[in-house]
Formats: C-alpha cells, structure tokens, sequence
C-alpha cells in the first residue's frame, strides 16, 4: 500500500506539489498556462507570456478566421521539473474563473479537429524536456454550420469567467 506521508506546497507559485513517502519524492502535481502577452496573430509561435501557477490565465483571442493551410497559434507553456514519460499532461479549462476544472467543456472542441485545411480547437503539442506548447486552430474553437468555414471565434471565451491551464501530473 502507497500511503503518502507529506504534501508540500511551493509556497511561491502554490502551483508545485510535492508527496512523499519516507522522505523520497513520489509524485508531483503541477500547474502552468500562457497569458497571451506575446500577441494573437495566426500561424504564430509565442514563447513568452507563460505562467506558472493553478490559476491558469484566460483565454487569448486568437486570430479565429484563418482558414487556409492548416494553421495554429502556438503558446509556450513552461514547467518547473522536467517532463517525465510516465507524466501525464492534460488541459484543464474553468467556466467560473477558477472555481471549478475539468478536461471537457461544450464551449470549446478539446483535441485538434482538421476539416479541408482549417483546424480548430484546443491541444497540446510537445516542445522540449521542461515545456509544451498550447495550440490554438485558427478556424476557431469549435467548427461553424459551414464546412471548413471560419467557426466559433476564441473571442467568445477570450474575456470574463473562461480559463484555461495545463496539468502536469508525475506518478
């Protein structure tokens, strides 16, 4: 049986926890987002405005109306410790302004969805050993009544109650 003798919590960022047991390093959960500081422009790389920390940050408006060549806006996402293979990272969104998380939502298309070379919705893809980026479709958050069309802008949920972090979770 795994019982966990200690919780420690960065008292910084808040973001970081540590568990151990007899003093050695069992798990670690940890938060981190991108506040969008870097800009909103289409096919674009960001690699600054990350933040860490369980709050996440709100939703960038990102350019929504790109519907050619496949494009996404890319948000560097920076972790503490490295980025373990039997981590799991995942995105976490709130419709309450942090209140509550979860991994699905109807506002918004979780995973990447391509129709004739516009992609849309919210994912994941892999940097280096401390990072990922998130990555925004710039058709938009979720498919319109138009196939391949310009869809739901992420201005819809760029502003007020809507968050988004990403969940680094070392088991």
């Amino acid at each position: 049986m795994n019982i966990v003798d200690k919780i420690l919590v960065d008292p910084i960022t808040r973001g970081l926890k540590f568990f151990t047991k007899g003093g050695v390093l069992v798990n670690t959960v940890e938060f981190a987002s991108n506040d969008g500081s870097g800009g909103t422009a289409a096919a674009t790389t960001y690699t600054t405005g990350s933040v860490a920390g369980p709050a996440g940050s709100q939703f960038v408006s990102v350019n929504s109306t790109d519907t050619t060549g496949n494009t996404t806006t890319y948000y560097k996402v920076n972790f503490q410790t490295p980025i373990r293979v039997t981590d799991k990272i995942s995105i976490e969104m709130s419709q309450d302004s942090g209140a509550t998380w979860g991994e699905t939502s109807g506002v918004i298309t979780f995973g990447r969805l391509v129709a004739n070379n516009t992609s849309y919705g919210i994912y994941l893809t892999t940097n280096d050993s401390t990072s990922v980026y998130v990555s925004f479709g710039n058709g938009g958050r979720q498919p319109g009544v138009t196939y391949a069309a310009a869809g739901a802008s992420w201005a819809g949920v760029a502003a007020g109650i809507y968050r988004f972090r990403v969940r680094k979770a070392s088991i």
